[in-house]
């Protein structure tokens, strides 16, 4: 029995041996030779139409064709003899490869890489009528520099931006590439003269992502085992048969009641991550209703709320009113066994309270990536507090897609039209 394959695809002929078949190649783009027309199998893959239809003429021993396509309508229109020869298709070889190419079409519409690219291909935000100028965050805007009307502003320090709002005359527009500008509102900008945007959006996927890592690891306790690695001790209490989520502990996001406070863009990126992983969610905002699917509530709903929450995560931004959000009296309605994650700002917890709540075992533990004062001073109670993970503020830190917002921005500022994420 003679088998043909196609040269168009780098098969692995060792994996078909064995088979009582003699197995040749053949060109997919050319006409079945006359030494092989006598095959009893054909296997098709990108074919030309003229190579099928000689085929069907002329090889009058074929008793089966294999298509390496989903949808083999190349063979079927050729014209071989249906009644005869059996055909099967390649239905199930396509899957990944197909899902994968949609979902990358989906996240390119969805997050508009494809507009990214042109501004990439035409220079980023070159082409603008702007001068583009480099400046230290960590040092005083140089004299030569001074006249600007944009400022873009990233990780500066607190006198950098004090200088810059004393000097900085022509200022007209400042985009801060944070999530929440809280150090360019409190450097003494005239925000009735000067335009402030944020960087909303920029940091959705990397705090998302560091909320997560945060919750797993206290559920999972990674940061107990790692304690016990640094001492050269097996903690066999954390490994081998464990109860499965037990009432009294939080081992798990699987049936977990997660209540984020502070729904806003990155709680919508964080909430499929956690639905995926079984956890049941719940979001706190200033005003109530339903949000991609998931139920939010007011603060008003907090006392309930909190009685039945395994996991507390914080997105809250920094501001009077949500200056030790998380207090004494709050902190007292968690259960016993639940965790708290910050990954908004330090101010929105009382750490005071917190402390004596981690001290007295009456909560099961926090994850910390912001403090009231950072870095976190050495002197600070937290750093000895049981079941707390510090984290220095690293779950942003990577404003992503930064060059078009900027962009974008710059189109609608020289357009005199309304700015993206304006304060």
């Amino acid at each position: 029995m003679k088998l043909l394959y196609p040269t168009s695809l780098v098969l692995d002929i060792d994996s078909l041996k064995g088979f009582s078949v003699d197995l040749q190649p053949y060109d997919v783009k050319q006409l079945i030779p006359e030494k092989l027309i006598d095959a009893e199998i054909l296997v098709t893959w990108t074919n030309t139409a003229e190579n099928l239809k000689d085929a069907a003429a002329r090889m009058k021993n074929l008793r089966w064709i294999q298509s390496l396509a989903a949808g083999p309508n190349d063979v079927l229109n050729a014209g071989f003899d249906s009644s005869k020869i059996a055909i099967t298709t390649g239905s199930g070889l396509h899957d990944y490869t197909v899902a994968e190419h949609a979902l990358g079409l989906l996240l390119n519409a969805a997050r508009r890489f494809y507009e990214m690219r042109d501004y990439q291909l035409q220079g980023n935000l070159k082409g603008f009528s702007v001068d583009l100028q480099p400046y230290d965050v960590k040092q005083l805007i140089p004299e030569k520099l001074i006249d600007a009307e944009i400022l873009v502003t990233w990780t500066n320090t607190a006198e950098n931006l004090k200088d810059a709002a004393a000097r900085m005359k022509n200022l007209r527009w400042i985009q801060s590439l944070a999530a929440g500008p809280n150090d360019v509102l409190n450097a003494g900008f005239d925000s009735s003269k000067i335009a402030i945007t944020t960087g909303s959006g920029l940091h959705d996927y990397t705090v998302a992502e560091h909320a997560l890592g945060l919750l797993l690891n206290a559920a999972r306790r990674f940061y107990e085992m790692r304690d016990y690695q640094l001492q050269g001790k097996w903690p066999g209490h954390l490994g081998g048969p464990q109860p499965d989520r037990p009432a009294d502990r939080f081992t798990s996001l699987r049936g977990a009641n997660v209540l984020i406070w502070g729904y806003g863009n990155i709680a919508k990126t964080l909430t499929p991550h956690l639905v995926g992983l079984g956890a049941k969610v719940r979001g706190v905002a200033r005003n109530a209703g339903v949000r991609n699917g998931i139920e939010v509530f007011a603060e008003d709903s907090l006392p309930t709320l909190l009685k039945e929450t395994d996991a507390l995560v914080m997105i809250l931004p920094g501001s009077d009113s949500t200056r030790h959000a998380l207090n004494a009296e709050r902190l007292a309605l968690l259960p016993k066994h639940a965790w708290v994650v910050n990954v908004g700002r330090g101010t929105s917890v009382d750490e005071e309270a917190l402390f004596q709540a981690l001290t007295k075992e009456e909560i099961g533990g926090a994850a910390l990536d912001v403090f009231d004062t950072e870095p976190l001073p050495g002197s600070s109670k937290l750093w000895k507090a049981p079941n707390l993970i510090v984290s220095p503020h690293a779950a942003g830190g990577r404003p992503q897609d930064a060059e078009a917002l900027i962009a974008d921005n710059l189109r609608r500022f020289s357009a005199g039209q309304r700015l993206k994420s304006l304060m």
